[in-house]
């Protein structure tokens, strides 16, 4: 799986390395990968030792946000779309600051659904 992400490619950089020392069970099984977040282009990786003789459940693929540009292309029209009056009337700063979030809120997810992510 690819660990840094960017609009044009999707490449393999970072890489776990695991030296199973003197005091290695070979009754473990290594699991590795990477966690799946918005926040950095640069995917964080981990490294599991499982206990080989516990059934684990069938691997699942993660939940991800596509980015595409039409995802962009309609958050962006529907934050156009929103009508800002109420927040620039609203005199109390946290009410106001509740419908800014709802607003923005609102509009990414409905933009920016949760899709399970395929092995391609």
């Amino acid at each position: 799986m690819p660990t840094h992400i960017t609009p044009k490619n999707a490449t393999l950089i970072d890489h776990i390395y695991f030296s199973p020392g003197p005091k290695y069970n070979p009754q473990f099984a290594i699991q590795s990968g990477n966690i799946w977040c918005a926040i950095t282009d640069h995917l964080p990786n981990y490294c599991l030792l499982l206990d080989a003789n516990t059934k684990h459940q069938k691997e699942e693929h993660p939940f991800v946000t596509l980015f595409s540009h039409t995802n962009t292309g309609k958050f962006k029209e529907k934050i156009r779309n929103i009508d800002w009056k109420e927040i620039y009337d609203c005199s109390n700063v946290n009410t106001a600051f509740r419908k800014f979030e709802q607003n923005i809120k609102c509009s990414f997810l409905t933009n920016f659904k949760l899709v399970m992510l395929s092995r391609r």
